[in-house]
Order: structure tokens, then sequence, then C-alpha cells
């Protein structure tokens, strides 16, 4: 899976750059974001949607938004709502809730896999952002596992 993932990171590039004439600014955002990338254990990175990092030997990887009803940017809300991701860590999907005030119970920000803790911090932008066609991005902790 690792191996196949950064085969499609290095080639992605020689391909595209053969057919740039007819790609769309579009596609080369989605062929930039599935580009492989490492990051340092413990500090927050940035996860662009369908891209993938390299973490302690485990690939992790921001395949959706499942659920975004948090309170629009200069918006007053009776609830703040939330926002929730699908991730994959080595291929197995799991669904992370942003930290807001009233989680529930079968809500969860972190999931250990093997020897890592993946930790989702936030979702970027917030709705009702300026920029509203920007690519949603996933701020995210990796960690070492404590079991």
């Amino acid at each position: 899976m690792l191996r196949t993932l950064l085969l499609t990171a290095l080639l992605a590039p020689l391909v595209g750059a053969g057919c740039a004439s007819s790609q769309t600014a579009g596609d080369a955002r989605a062929a930039e974001s599935a580009r492989v990338r490492s990051a340092d254990a413990g500090e927050p990175f940035r996860l662009a949607l369908g891209a993938t990092a390299e973490r302690g030997g485990h690939a992790v990887r921001f395949v959706e938004v499942v659920e975004d009803s948090r309170c629009p940017e200069g918006a007053q809300c009776i609830a703040a709502g939330r926002a929730r991701i699908r991730v994959e860590v080595d291929g197995e999907p799991f669904v992370l809730s942003v930290p807001h005030a009233r989680m529930a119970d079968d809500e969860a920000s972190m999931v250990e896999w093997g020897t890592v803790q993946v930790v989702v911090t936030g979702l970027e932008p917030a709705p009702g952002a300026s920029d509203g066609d920007a690519t949603p991005e996933a701020v995210l902790i990796t960690r070492p596992s404590t079991v």
C-alpha cells in the first residue's frame, strides 16, 4: 500500500507534466494534494483533502469531510455545531470529530493505530470564510502510541 502511494506520488508530476496543456487548475491542485509529505511527530501539521503524510512509519490520509455544521464566520448561532472528518491510517478508515464544547460519548478526536496516535485539532476554512472555494485542510498531530 505504502509502495503504491509512493510510486503514485513520484509518477504523478511526470504524467502531469506531459499533459500540462490539457490540465485545469482543479486537476493541478488535486495532483499537488495527492503527493506524500513528511511531518514531525508531535508538531501540528495541515493536510489538504486527498493528501497523505508519512508519520512515524504510518501513512495518514485526509479522505473527506463527513459533516461540517459549525457556525459560519460572523454569524451568531444557538449551537456551535460540529465537524467530522474521515482519515485513513495505513488504509484503515476512521471518523474523527474536530474538538468542540459538547462532544457526545461516541465522538473521538483521536485514534490509536499500531505505534501512532492521530489527533485532529482543527478543520479549515471555517464555514462562511471569505475563500469559500479553498480546499479543506485538516489540522492534525501525530505522536507515539501509549499502548
